[in-house]
């Protein structure tokens, strides 16, 4: 059983990046997918981390708590759509294959496991299959991770005892190593987190948003901008606020600013406009203590304290113009949409446009 290293040249070989460990909870139905990074051992066994929080580490702690092992299969090459799958928060009991089968418009086929009875997808490349022991720990890592450090040294995490190797002959293994953003990891994660957010504040019942970006800079999940059309004071406040939580406990953000709806979130130098002129840091940012924080977060606090948890802040940033004044705030000064179209068609042919 071989795998690719990391980015770092000395960090150990891993099979799983663009992975995802199938598992189904305990004495029920659900069957989840998730994309956790899988470490080579050796022959037999391999190295999972699942981050405090996750849907998997949920599953895998309820066998443990009741002394069992836990069942696990690893799919390490199969179509990309299931590496968004795995990196996607769902709701609990929802399953990727369901996310799977309805972005591919068909369904997907699967083959139970002979060891675990766990739904395996047809198609992939290679799957491990095994269990997850309790108590059973070896060292793991270390691994650049999604922040874009190194931040997981190598310590002790669960181990998979490799039962089953199920194969194609030279199979095709997809890798998706994270590391500093810009970067393939972080757009994936941006693009999934952005429409994830967006729909949960929809689901919430918070109207008038009109965009929502987890920009590349926060490894899509540091930073949260969202636009909106106010309609009564103290909108833009509500929903930085909810935004700051509703990815919690997983993903959760540092950072959220809220901007009218003439500012596009996709574009960072508008943003900072807004934040620079619409805002008064006194009045504008709300700071949250003990709010939750990834283990992964290179700020997390029990990085500096193993008492304080797995904790951080949170500044949410009102940058909207000020809902009273909004009639009476001064008016941007730019031409017209419709004005720069009209220039933009006299004058594509000398411009280039």
């Amino acid at each position: 059983m071989k795998g690719r290293g990391s980015i770092c040249s000395s960090s150990p070989r891993y099979i799983g990046t663009g992975s995802v460990a199938i598992l189904r909870e305990r004495n029920g139905d659900w069957v989840n997918l998730g994309t956790y990074r899988v470490m080579v051992h050796d022959e037999k066994s391999a190295g999972i981390f699942v981050a405090p929080g996750h849907h998997g580490r949920i599953i895998m702690d309820s066998y443990w708590k009741a002394g069992e092992p836990c069942p696990i299969a690893i799919s390490a090459g199969h179509h990309p759509v299931f590496l968004f799958a795995g990196s996607f928060s769902l709701a609990p009991r929802v399953s990727e294959y369901n996310y799977v089968g309805s972005v591919l418009h068909e369904r997907i086929p699967v083959v139970a496991g002979r060891l675990t009875g766990l739904p395996l997808p047809v198609f992939s490349e290679i799957v491990l299959e095994g269990f997850l022991y309790p108590n059973e720990l070896k060292s793991e890592g270390k691994f650049g991770e999604w922040p874009g450090y190194y931040v997981s040294d190598a310590r002790p995490e669960p181990v998979i005892q490799v039962k089953a190797v199920y194969y194609r002959n030279d199979p095709i293994i997809l890798g998706a190593w994270p590391g500093r953003p810009p970067h393939d990891s972080t757009y994936r994660h941006s693009i999934i987190k952005s429409a994830n957010l967006w729909e949960l504040l929809e689901r919430a019942r918070i109207g008038g948003i009109t965009g929502v970006y987890r920009p590349e800079a926060g490894a899509g999940n540091l930073l949260t901008l969202v636009s909106l059309k106010q309609a009564y004071d103290g909108h833009a406040r509500q929903v930085a606020v909810v935004a700051s939580q509703l990815l919690q406990p997983s993903h959760p953000t540092r950072y959220v600013i809220v901007v009218d709806d003439d500012i596009d979130v996709i574009n960072l130098e508008d943003v900072m406009w807004a934040v620079c002129t619409r805002s008064d840091p006194i009045r504008s940012i709300t700071l949250i203590d003990h709010t939750r924080a990834n283990v992964l977060d290179p700020m997390v606090r029990s990085r500096f304290d193993e008492n304080a948890g797995h904790t951080s802040s949170c500044a949410v940033i009102d940058a909207c113009r000020p809902f009273p004044l909004r009639d009476r705030f001064p008016k941007v000064a730019e031409s017209s949409a419709e004005f720069k179209k009209q220039i933009r068609e006299k004058w594509a042919g000398i411009l280039n446009l």
